[in-house]
């Protein structure tokens, strides 16, 4: 006897249906979004950056923005094609750490206080991975930041002012001392010694009473 639902389905019919949701759920395209507010342009989401995106948001004007920042939670992966054309701001942007590729002249024509890359970004020699006109033919980077022992001189970013970084606590620090740029960071718990312990417990002045037959 073969089983059917109310409906009239048969079993392999309704598997059928739940595959074809299973493969549909599956196959969503995450999205990157840009959100423009308080003249911060915030990127988030999943995938790669694109110029139309960015023009999009900012209307084509970087005059109404200050500062770009990437989500916490963004998992961007690439800098498209002339991403950031044009962008002008004083204040330094921090790649994400989950990004592994650039097209070609994502800054061209930009006038951007510094560059921080992630290591995602650079090769097992330590060289930034990056296609040979990445920065664009005139790029105008202040400031680059680099991890420590690695090369930022390819794809035509160039700085009379370049540095190395450390990641400490949440924050971006370069060799010079200053902070750059910050990263979701959480604490991590205390494990404290008995005596340690004992010298900020306090009693909680509860007593158990014990009676003997």
């Amino acid at each position: 006897m073969k089983y059917k639902n109310e409906s009239g389905q048969s079993m392999a019919e309704m598997l059928g249906i739940l595959a074809s949701v299973i493969i549909t759920t599956c196959n969503v395209q995450a999205e990157v979004t840009y959100d423009l507010s308080d003249d911060i342009l915030t990127i988030s989401g999943e995938g790669e950056v694109t110029y139309d995106g960015v023009s999009e948001a900012i209307g084509g004007d970087w005059s109404s923005v200050d500062k770009v920042i990437f989500s916490a939670d963004s998992k961007i992966t690439r800098l498209g094609d002339c991403a950031f054309c044009g962008i002008c701001l004083d204040t330094i942007m921090v790649l994400p750490e989950t990004l592994t590729s650039m097209g070609d002249s994502v800054f061209d024509e930009s006038n951007l206080e510094g560059l921080v890359f992630p290591n995602s970004l650079f090769d097992e020699d330590g060289n930034l991975d990056v296609p040979e006109w990445a920065a664009g033919a005139s790029p105008g980077i202040f400031h680059l930041y680099c991890p420590e022992g690695k090369n930022c001189n390819r794809g035509n970013f160039w700085s009379d002012n370049e540095f190395t970084y450390n990641k400490q606590n949440g924050q971006y620090i370069a060799s010079d001392g200053s902070v750059i740029g910050t990263y979701p960071y959480k604490e991590p718990k205390r494990i404290y010694t008995t005596e340690e312990a004992n010298a900020v417990s306090k009693p909680t002045g509860n007593r158990i009473k014990i009676k003997y037959r």
